[in-house]
């Protein structure tokens, strides 16, 4: 079984980050401070729905095999503790994953689209796993102002896995 949801190209998604980052003021920083972010939606309750985020011990029945998971019905991200205190000491990995799940929280509560099962591998662009990927490279590598940025220098200053950084690094040269 695959999920689906509501096309979103990703030039959508790329104008979609650059609304987020203006909207937390981080627009003119190449770092997207995630668990700031969190702590921020979470305590403004009913703008974001009630949105909260709970920490869970790394063997936690809820993530297995998982570091972080959505809960779409609850409104909630379930962290796990490892995987968070990682993202607060600037863990690439680790708040590449905190903001995959916010990806997640964002696409299903600005767009109201949820996922929908479905029988057969729905294209790239409808794929939510792709999407949330997608908008978190461009949350975490705003692609505004790290255009002439090496490897190195976006893993520096955004603070990101050396994976992420090259991956932005080829796909900026495909655009």
């Amino acid at each position: 079984m695959y999920k689906k949801v509501s096309a979103f190209s990703r030039s959508a998604l790329k104008k979609l980050s650059f609304t987020i980052r203006k909207h937390f003021g981080c627009e003119k920083s190449c770092f997207f401070p995630i668990v700031d972010v969190l702590d921020k939606v979470r305590d403004s309750g009913e703008e974001y729905d009630n949105f909260d985020y709970e920490i869970l011990e790394d063997n936690d029945s809820l993530l297995v095999n998982k570091y972080a998971v959505y809960d779409a019905k609850n409104n909630k991200i379930y962290i796990s503790n490892s995987t968070y205190e990682n993202a607060c000491e600037d863990d690439g990995p680790s708040r590449f994953t905190l903001v995959h799940e916010f990806a997640h929280f964002l696409l299903i509560n600005v767009r109201c689209s949820a996922p929908k099962d479905c029988k057969k591998k729905p294209n790239v662009c409808e794929d939510p796993e792709w999407q949330a990927d997608t908008l978190a490279a461009f949350l975490l590598v705003p692609p505004d102002l790290t255009e002439n940025f090496s490897v190195k220098k976006i893993i520096d200053d955004c603070k990101v896995s050396e994976y992420c950084a090259t991956l932005n690094c080829i796909k900026r040269n495909e655009e």
